[in-house]
């Protein structure tokens, strides 16, 4: 059993996860041992380079704001499709700020979803038009 379906389907095929999911630990709890190992190998953070040379080989923006952080890339207003891309092409997990990743909530629409205290502030701590959100990365 696994969180996500290609979850099931990259350890039928002995692979690790292209989404690079392992940088969401409640997703990767019930894991067979040997794909957490093959997830936690292959996972790495890109560097600042790594990542802007992802968006142009895409054609994207590349002074695009973006912020590596531990699991994470966050980036502002390039959309789901372009999002997906890096994150398949680089193997770790791409989100919008303008979408927002909560605790236990991972690609779940936040319909119906009552945000803790905790997570509201965080939301309303975030503005991402806000250039004190993003920090330079040349």
């Amino acid at each position: 059993m696994f969180r996500k379906s290609f979850c099931g389907v990259t350890y039928a095929h002995q692979v690790a996860d292209y989404n690079g999911h392992i940088g969401v630990p409640e997703l990767c709890d019930i894991c067979p041992a040997a794909q957490l190992k093959r997830c936690t190998d292959a996972h790495q953070a890109p560097t600042e380079a790594e990542f802007r040379a992802a968006m142009q080989s895409f054609g994207y923006e590349a002074d695009a704001p973006f912020l590596v952080e531990d699991g994470h890339v966050l980036t502002h207003a390039l959309g789901e499709q372009r999002r997906y891309a890096l994150q398949h092409a680089l193997g770790y997990q791409v989100w919008e700020v303008d979408h927002p990743h909560l605790h236990t909530a991972h690609g779940r629409a936040l319909q119906g979803y009552v945000l803790s205290d905790d997570e509201q502030a965080q939301l309303d701590q975030t503005d991402p038009v806000d250039p004190r959100v993003w920090r330079e990365c040349n």
